[in-house]
């Protein structure tokens, strides 16, 4: 329960990804992303409203609501998938030492949703 907690000793980052999993643990989600912003919105100024007054300043509609939409809803997770799956590769390059480690960079485009291979 996230009121046990010593709220004032953890940054607000962090508390706004507990926010993010305590949202939804409780709650069903629309599918509308715009509807679930303003649920998480209301749903994080509940939590934030037991916080220290002084720490209640650290967040403000925008932030809170970018946050949803940049968590779970944009380019974050495709990004971090596809580049767990070149790190798991390259890992096991390197343990098994087939083949050699990439030397080059990786560019994904998310429109055309393609990683390319630049030397």
């Amino acid at each position: 329960d996230l009121t046990q907690c010593k709220l004032r000793k953890i940054p607000p980052p962090c508390l706004m990804f507990m926010f993010l999993v305590k949202f939804y643990n409780e709650n069903q989600q629309s599918g509308d992303v715009e509807k679930d912003q303003i649920k998480f919105y209301n749903f994080s100024q509940n939590l934030i409203s037991k916080l220290p007054a002084k720490n209640q300043k650290d967040f403000n509609e925008d932030l809170l609501k970018e946050f949803f939409r940049l968590s779970l809803h944009e380019p974050l997770v495709v990004c971090a998938a596809v580049t767990s799956g070149i790190l798991a590769q390259e890992v096991m390059k390197s343990i098994t030492k087939k083949d050699p480690p990439l030397v080059n960079t990786v560019v994904f485009c998310k429109t055309m949703m393609q990683e390319f291979m630049c030397p």
